[in-house]
């Protein structure tokens, strides 16, 4: 997956992370399906993959820890908003306003 390629590369190997590129895999997704259920799982595991890379090799970057801030930040908005979208009945029809640009 594209994600996790960005976000937990194979430092053995000399990858390096993007940020940039990850968020695109999900801008890509919103623009081919951008359902919420999904976006809200990307924008999860997004979370989950940067917080793990952190953690197991001691990842310390001012800017991928930011965006992983920012994500989060997003990812509990969109829950949020499956929340009421579940509870109005309207889940399965456009979502109006998603937080991730």
């Amino acid at each position: 997956m594209t994600i996790d390629r960005w976000l937990w590369p194979d430092v053995c190997r000399n990858q390096d992370t993007s940020v940039a590129k990850a968020k695109k895999a999900i801008s890509e997704y919103k623009k081919a399906n951008g359902q919420p259920e999904g976006m809200a799982e990307l924008m999860v595991f997004y979370c989950e993959r940067s917080s793990g890379f952190s953690a197991d090799v001691g990842y310390q970057d001012d800017g991928y820890f930011d965006a992983l801030v920012r994500m989060f930040e997003q990812s509990l908005q969109m829950i949020a908003n499956l929340a009421r979208y579940t509870a109005a009945g309207t889940l399965g029809t456009s979502c109006p306003s998603t937080p991730y640009q």
